[in-house]
C-alpha cells in the first residue's frame, strides 16, 4: 500500500478522509451512496477525483451526521483550470468555489452544534505566476506563486479587516487551528511555527 495514499493516512490517524472518487469514505446512508456514486458519474476529466460539487456535498453531510470537531476541505478546480490556461472557467470555479464556502457556513450555522460555536479558516496551499506567461504554473521557479491569503472568522476572531504590514506563513494555519479548537500545537511539535496573531 501506498504509504501516502489517504486510505493509509486515514487508517493511522483515525481521521476519516474522502477523496477522489469516494469523498464518502464510509458511506452508511442512502445519501452518503448517492454522493460517491455522484463524484464517479461524472467526467473523469482529471485523474486525481472529480470537480468540487461531490467534495463540498460529501462536506456538509458529514457535518449534519458526523459531527466532527474539525472539517478540512479542499477546493482543487480552480487550480486545475488554470493549469490548462482555461481562465473562464477558472473564474467560474473561484466563484462556485466562494459560493460552496458560504454553503459550508450556512449549514454550520443552522446547526445547533456549531451555531456561534465555528470558526472558519479558508487560504489556498500556493500563489500562482502574475503576469499572462506565467499566470498558469506555481512554484519556487514561477515569480509570486509564494504569495498566499488566509482568511479566518469565527466567535473568537475579532474583526479586523483585511491586515497590512503583517507576515504570515501557511506555516501557522495548523497551530491557529488547533488554537481554535483550545488545543496547543506547538506543545506536541516545539519547532512549529505559532498561530496566527488572530486575536
Amino acid at each position: 500500500m501506498d504509504r501516502w495514499s489517504a486510505t493509509s493516512r486515514s487508517e493511522r490517524s483515525r481521521i476519516p478522509i474522502g477523496n477522489s472518487w469516494r469523498p464518502v469514505p464510509a458511506p452508511a446512508s442512502e445519501r452518503d451512496r448517492s454522493i460517491n456514486q455522484l463524484a464517479n458519474d461524472l467526467p473523469r476529466y482529471w485523474s486525481y477525483g472529480p470537480f468540487d460539487a461531490p467534495i463540498v456535498y460529501a462536506a456538509i453531510e458529514s457535518l449534519r451526521t458526523q459531527h466532527p470537531r474539525v472539517l478540512y476541505v479542499m477546493l482543487g478546480e480552480g487550480d486545475e483550470w488554470a493549469h490548462e490556461g482555461k481562465y473562464d472557467l477558472y473564474l467560474d470555479a473561484t466563484r462556485r468555489a466562494d459560493e460552496f464556502i458560504q454553503r459550508i457556513w450556512d449549514a454550520a450555522q443552522a446547526m445547533p452544534e456549531y451555531a456561534g460555536r465555528t470558526s472558519l479558516v479558508i487560504t489556498t496551499d500556493h500563489g500562482r505566476g502574475e503576469t499572462t506567461k506565467d499566470w498558469l504554473d506555481h512554484g519556487k521557479d514561477v515569480p509570486a506563486a509564494e504569495r498566499t491569503w488566509i482568511a479566518v472568522m469565527g466567535p473568537a476572531v475579532p474583526a479586523l479587516g483585511v491586515r497590512k504590514g503583517l507576515q504570515v506563513t501557511t506555516s501557522q494555519i495548523a497551530a491557529t487551528i488547533a488554537s481554535l479548537v483550545g488545543e496547543d500545537y506547538r506543545a506536541a511539535f516545539p519547532a512549529a511555527a505559532p498561530p496566527l496573531p488572530i486575536r
